[in-house]
């Protein structure tokens, strides 16, 4: 029954007299009366998230062997055989993305041999949690960006003043911040897949979801107004699960009719389910940590040459103290330490320039110690491209430790840490001198907003009513987030699996 809560809201079953295409003839069908996702919102950002490092299986459902085993190939070559789910559909992207969405055109696609919104798909396949979560939480503005006025000269007239109108409607003293707008929403989606871990926790008999999905979505039209303070973080954002085309509601007493070798199946499948829902918790609570938890005494600046198929190149960093400044010139460096140029002329070294300022917040904000960084441009880089300009993006991420004990970044555990929940600039295309004016935001969060994370964890590992300090260990167990305590790629995913397996012991893959 706790799943039912997850479901669309359903309004019944309604008959009515379908006419068939060629109008010659009349039939009675029931149809599902289901909510629609979109009633009451401006703009539904919306994640569908396949779950399961298997999506198909022969034989089931009506799956033919064919199809099938090219949904193997997929499994194998995308999130699903990396993390135990992967993103399917991205409505209402943010800026960022959009603009890495626009180098993959006919072009890109030819070399893979494929088309272009195949091409588009297998990006969103591909990309880890953390890189899709921090996409979904993006509400910052680009419009003074090089892509965005790209885009603006390609649109037409009606749609750029429609555009215009929309940015500058309502009272942004009466919303909250970006920061701000991204934990509440984050919190949200933490809160709720905590609920669901729970509900497949107690769940009598193991179900075969192959290829199911599990949706997470807000309206992000604009920024959340300040009231939304006062509600429940679960009013805020939604999750849903969906897409059952493949799936069977299996009972404890159908279970036990059934043989022992499918018996196994539905034991290994459920686990595959539950282990893809608890681990895609596990990345959402990451992201929060990296952002929100831990206070923050440097910035970090990536910027990276955007590829259409193959792996991005490192241009160059910084880490910057958090001070008061307006647009200075940092030059940039490569994670040794050593400066960065474009060519071996003196005087050519790369810069990016930044504008930083402390972010006032209302004394109702779960944040503190907000900061606005504002990214111009960067000069003097060097080439990454053969036959056009870098195709440039920045990142950014506000980090726990000094920027004077940072100049060395070759450790792969420390820039995890520094890259895994950056916030993303558009992509600066074709151009020597990339051009961003984008604002982005790093903040903490209060001490007395931290019982919300620590609450759904506690709900999700099960462990309710238990003292907050045996939460707290176990979040540290899991989650060491902060620079000194780094650890590798291979360590987070054994500690990824490891935290599916506390949250669902009996089923967990």
């Amino acid at each position: 029954a706790p799943l039912l809560s997850f479901m669309f809201q359903y309004g019944g079953v309604v008959s009515v007299d379908v006419v068939e295409a060629s109008g010659s003839q009349t039939s009675r069908k029931d149809l599902l009366i289901l909510r629609n996702l979109r009633d009451g919102v401006k703009k539904l950002r919306l994640l569908d998230i396949k779950v399961g490092q298997v999506t198909a299986q022969a034989g089931w459902q009506g799956k033919s062997r064919i199809r099938a085993a090219k949904q193997a190939v997929i499994d194998g070559h995308t999130n699903s055989q990396a993390e135990g789910f992967r993103l399917e559909g991205f409505d209402s992207p943010p800026a960022a993305l959009l603009s890495a969405e626009s180098m993959l055109d006919e072009t890109a696609a030819l070399k893979v041999g494929t088309s272009v919104k195949m091409l588009k798909r297998l990006n969103l396949q591909r990309m880890t949690a953390a890189q899709f979560i921090s996409h979904f939480l993006d509400v910052h503005d680009a419009s003074a960006s090089s892509f965005a006025k790209r885009q603006s000269q390609q649109a037409a007239p009606a749609q750029r003043v429609a555009e215009a109108e929309a940015a500058d409607a309502g009272d942004q003293t009466a919303l909250l911040s970006q920061a701000e707008t991204q934990e509440f929403v984050l919190i949200s989606c933490i809160r709720q897949l905590a609920a669901l871990v729970r509900a497949c926790r107690a769940v009598p008999a193991p179900q075969q979801w192959i290829g199911s999905s599990v949706m997470l979505a807000f309206d992000s039209a604009s920024r959340l107004p300040r009231e939304a303070l006062r509600r429940e973080p679960e009013a805020v954002a939604r999750v849903h699960i969906f897409d059952w085309g493949r799936s069977e509601l299996n009972t404890p007493a159908m279970h036990e009719r059934l043989e022992e070798s499918v018996r196994l199946e539905r034991q290994k499948y459920w686990g595959y389910y539950c282990g893809g829902v608890a681990k895609l918790l596990h990345e959402c609570c990451r992201v929060y940590l990296l952002r929100f938890w831990h206070a923050k005494r440097s910035l970090y600046i990536g910027l990276w040459d955007k590829d259409r198929i193959t792996q991005d190149d490192f241009i160059g960093r910084c880490v910057v103290p958090l001070e008061e400044y307006h647009h200075r010139q940092y030059m940039l460096s490569d994670f040794k330490g050593n400066q960065v140029s474009a060519s071996f002329l003196w005087g050519m070294k790369a810069t990016v320039g930044v504008s930083l300022k402390p972010l006032p917040l209302p004394e109702d904000s779960r944040l503190r110690d907000a900061w606005t960084v504002h990214l111009h441009s960067a000069g003097n880089l060097p080439a990454k491209d053969i036959w056009s300009h870098n195709d440039t993006v920045a990142e950014v991420s506000g980090l726990d430790a000094e920027a004077t004990s940072l100049g060395d970044l070759t450790q792969q555990a420390k820039q995890l840490v520094a890259r895994e929940a950056a916030q993303l600039t558009t992509v600066a295309v074709d151009q020597r001198e990339p051009v961003w004016e984008e604002e982005l935001e790093v903040a903490t969060l209060t001490e007395a907003s931290r019982a919300s994370l620590l609450s759904a964890l506690a709900v999700a590992m099960d462990m309710e009513g238990r003292p907050e300090e045996e939460v707290v260990k176990e979040m540290q167990d899991y989650f060491p987030t902060q620079v000194r305590a780094a650890v590798s790629q291979e360590v987070f995913v054994a500690l990824q699996a490891r935290f599916a397996k506390r949250c669902c012991p009996r089923v967990s893959r």
